[in-house]
């Protein structure tokens, strides 16, 4: 949309010369509301910044160029005129702070950086009563200095500048320079098999749990602790049945050694007691067998009970953490199944992934009860899109992991989302709504490459880390990890991880491209085919993942919407709402599951399709809507219970 001031050029403080940026003014007046009030100031903000606008192009339109002083002035006058006088102080103070700081600091980066000083003194956390621990506060501030660090010395100023003005979000930008992970799904097989892990799984999570920034994932925990279970119960087994037959009188004539090499040979925990009658053995004998067989099942149960307990209760302790099961459909692993869904019957800070297959349909009702418990369970269902030689896993919010450009085969286990950064698509197509929808995807190509470059820098800002930088999380935990030595560059290992590119104001983008609601959806999905053809590029120029998502997370839906009604007021239909719809929720396609999954295999990366429940639907009606739902192919769905 070209406007008045297109060809009028700012003077900066050093007397560099650039083009005049609306979006700079819009972010400027912003800051300074929120510096006085955290409550929604859009319509306040949109009043001041449409006013400031509109004398620039009366008192500058015949000139060429025009002061940074003078922009702040104009703003400052316009302020006091419109009486919001604690926002006019609030942005006068900050100004002559600004140039105090310019004196002092002559390096551009120092002069940025000491905001994150400013910060922290800003902050009352320290002179007030609150709930904060002492190391919630130090990495509260720690978080501060570290994103402020990124934003003066590692990331570029367009980059910032982009993220500033709402049309990208930058997530971690808060720790990614030290290496710190994002979401995961951890690897703990190697740990279960020491002697030790029922005292240390919840130490062993925790040190993990350093090293990852965003969700901590225990996958398919019905596979994870199959093992652990066999092998706790063929120990328990050889125990009780060694202890049974002394007790009886038996071990003088009876070979336990042999009894235990055939104890070893078990595959599964219901013996057959015919493989004993080799040993020549009398009824009785049997018998001991049998019921030792039993008695160790019990106590394995218990054991593996409380290390699973323990498992939940520390990731209760993080702020993301996840675990997913319900696959593992033979003996031991219905077992472990069983296992957890007895636990859940108390409540977990934790969020709970089932994967729903035609075989363990016949467990709904028990989903339906972790559902009533928790308030919320999220369910992935096996189909062509979730399962190829190994299954699927996600994230909260429906993020995915599965297809690697490195391997053949697809596979979660081990591994990361590296970075994630959000397009702002209602952005792109307000600007491009007066103009042809071609200009749109040139607006949106410009947005993808200045994207996939921040996400390149990010990514070798990680991968530049050695293993030995890490002390716990290259300890088999994570896919292909076994290839480093301890003083090489973890780039070899985290290259199989993602960088996810967030979609973000897409059902809004193309109610402003499209007002034809019958032509709509071909639009939608032809814009998510263009995204998915140039992730393919990318991957094929960097030989990296890269994958669209869409972003279902408040922060930064919510900072787009906030600049747009800033910049653009109210439009119907897209700014209205306090933040940024999700693809499900458009009208047009909201409960269309057929659609929906049509849609849903378009986002790699992931899609998220939050179905909201009554408290008091009975499971008969609960399992009706999820088979109704499963027959539609969706690929996962977080089930919410309505006011929980």
């Amino acid at each position: 949309m070209k406007n008045e001031l297109d060809n009028l050029i700012v003077v900066k403080r050093s007397g560099q010369r650039v083009d005049f940026n609306e979006y700079k003014i819009v972010v400027a007046i912003k800051q300074a509301f929120d510096s006085v009030s955290s409550n929604n100031n859009e319509k306040n903000i949109n009043i001041v910044y449409e006013e400031v606008i509109s004398y620039i192009k009366e008192n500058y339109f015949d000139r060429k160029t025009i002061n940074v002083e003078a922009i702040q002035d104009i703003i400052e006058t316009t302020l006091k005129k419109r009486k919001y006088f604690n926002v006019y102080k609030s942005f006068s103070e900050y100004r002559q702070k600004r140039a105090a700081s310019r004196q002092i600091f002559k390096i551009k980066q120092q002069h940025k950086f000491i905001k994150a000083l400013e910060k922290i003194l800003e902050d009352d956390s320290l002179k007030n009563d609150n709930d904060y621990k002492a190391v919630d506060l130090i990495t509260k501030y720690g978080k501060t200095i570290v994103k402020e660090f990124n934003k003066s010395y590692v990331i570029d100023n367009k980059f910032l500048r982009a993220h500033d003005e709402g049309y990208i979000y930058i997530e971690d930008l808060d720790c990614f320079s030290l290496g710190i992970f994002s979401n995961t799904h951890i690897i703990l097989n190697e740990y279960l098999k020491r002697e030790d892990i029922d005292y240390n799984l919840s130490l062993i999570l925790t040190n993990l749990k350093k090293e990852i920034n965003g969700a901590l994932s225990i996958p398919a925990v019905d596979y994870l602790f199959e093992e652990y279970f066999l092998n706790k119960y063929k120990t328990l087994f050889k125990e009780i049945v060694s202890s049974n037959l002394k007790i009886a009188g038996f071990d003088l004539y009876i070979n336990i050694n042999r009894i235990e090499e055939i104890i070893d040979k078990e595959n599964n925990v219901y013996i057959d007691i015919n493989n004993y009658k080799k040993l020549n053995i009398s009824s009785n004998v049997k018998n001991i067998i049998i019921k030792s067989s039993k008695e160790a099942l019990i106590k394995t149960k218990d054991k593996t009970y409380l290390i699973i307990k323990s498992m939940l209760q520390t990731l209760s302790n993080f702020k993301d953490s996840q675990v997913s099961f319900g696959s593992n459909l033979n003996e031991t692993g219905m077992i472990i199944n069983e296992i957890i869904f007895d636990l859940l019957k108390d409540k977990y800070n934790i969020n709970i992934i089932y994967k729903l297959n035609d075989q363990n349909i016949k467990y709904l009702n028990k989903v339906h009860e972790v559902l009533i418990n928790q308030n919320n369970i999220s369910l992935s269902f096996e189909n062509k899109f979730n399962k190829d030689e190994y299954e699927v896993e996600y994230f909260k919010g429906g993020v995915r992991i599965f297809e690697n450009y490195h391997t053949e085969y697809k596979s979660s286990f081990g591994r990361s989302v590296l970075s994630s950064i959000s397009i702002n698509l209602s952005r792109l197509a307000i600007e491009s709504k007066d103009e042809k929808i071609s200009l749109f995807y040139e607006r949106l190509d410009h947005y993808l490459d200045l994207v996939k470059q921040c996400l390149l820098l990010i990514f070798e800002s990680i991968a530049g880390k050695t293993k030995a930088n890490y002390n716990y999380l290259f300890n088999n935990n994570i896919f292909d990890d076994e290839k480093l030595e301890n003083n090489q560059r973890i780039r070899k290992v985290i290259k199989n991880g993602v960088l996810l590119i967030g979609i973000t104001g897409l059902k809004e983008a193309v109610c402003v491209l499209e007002k034809d609601s019958s032509k709509q959806e071909k639009l939608l999905i032809k814009i998510l085919k263009y995204l998915n053809k140039k992730c393919t590029l990318f991957e094929e120029e960097t030989k990296l993942n890269f994958q669209i998502y869409e972003d279902s997370k408040i922060d930064a839906r919510k900072h787009f919407m906030t600049l747009d009604k800033s910049v653009f007021g109210i439009i119907e239909g897209v700014t209205e709402p306090n933040l940024y719809s999700l693809v499900s929720e458009f009208n047009l396609i909201k409960k269309d599951y057929k659609l929906l999954s049509k849609i849903q295999k378009e986002f790699i990366g992931g899609m998220n399709i939050n179905l909201n429940i009554g408290s008091n639907l009975s499971f008969k009606s609960f399992e009706s809507k999820l088979l109704k739902i499963k027959e539609d192919d969706v690929s996962y769905i977080n089930i919410n219970i309505k006011g929980s």
